[in-house]
């Protein structure tokens, strides 16, 4: 019998398939084959293997999947979402994220897409001080789908600059969870699925742990 995707990857797939091309939902019966390549860069192949299915992530084999940093320098990045900052930060350990200017710079493949992925937790948790941009807000998480959902968007685009060759590695933080996703541990399978198989963190949880 054929494995089924998972429930969140499913509904992912469904509700965001704006950022996807490529689909596919077709068991894969053992063979590898490519389920979505994303509008960035970022291609998820699966494999169907003792009743199971694994996930690769790799880039779309494209100039236009990769993008070098202008300093031309190695580092470490953190995806964290915390409240009244881009999200990102340079360096593990670094309490200043990134400006909307500066990912640009870096990371144009991802820019508008982590910038709307942003507004929209923020706008879902009635947190911005601005008025709401119409264009995400109805993208607001409200729901356990809609949670996972965007955890799983945040994932792989953490994934995409984890494969670029000047990145060190990715640290996606969530509530309760920091996934490391470095291209050379060969583990960003075993990280997605942690994910993907993890509980849902409430609204509330996540509320008291962005306000300082």
């Amino acid at each position: 019998m054929s494995a089924e995707i998972p429930l969140y990857l499913k509904r992912f797939m469904e509700q965001r398939s704006d950022l996807l091309v490529s689909q596919n939902t077709e068991p894969s019966e053992g063979d590898t084959t490519t389920l979505f390549d994303t509008t960035y860069g970022l291609r998820v192949t699966k494999t169907e293997q003792d009743g199971g299915i694994w996930f690769n992530f790799s880039l779309v084999p494209s100039p236009a999947s990769i993008n070098s940093h202008p300093e031309g320098k190695d580092d470490f990045y953190d995806i964290n979402p915390m409240w009244d900052t881009p999200y990102l930060t340079e360096g593990s350990g670094n309490p200043w994220g990134m400006s909307s200017a500066e990912i640009n710079r870096r990371f144009p493949n991802i820019a508008d897409d982590f910038d709307d992925w942003r507004l929209s937790r923020e706008n879902a948790m009635g947190m911005q001080m601005w008025d709401p941009d119409p264009e995400v807000v109805d993208r607001a998480v409200e729901d356990d789908v809609g949670e996972m959902v965007w955890k799983i968007e945040g994932f792989l685009m953490a994934c995409w600059m984890a494969l670029q060759p000047d990145v060190l590695g990715v640290g996606y933080k969530t509530v309760s969870e920091i996934y490391l996703l470095r291209k050379d541990d060969n583990d960003m399978d075993l990280e997605f699925q942690e994910l993907i198989n993890s509980e849902i963190e409430p609204w509330e949880a996540l509320s008291a742990w962005v306000e300082y």
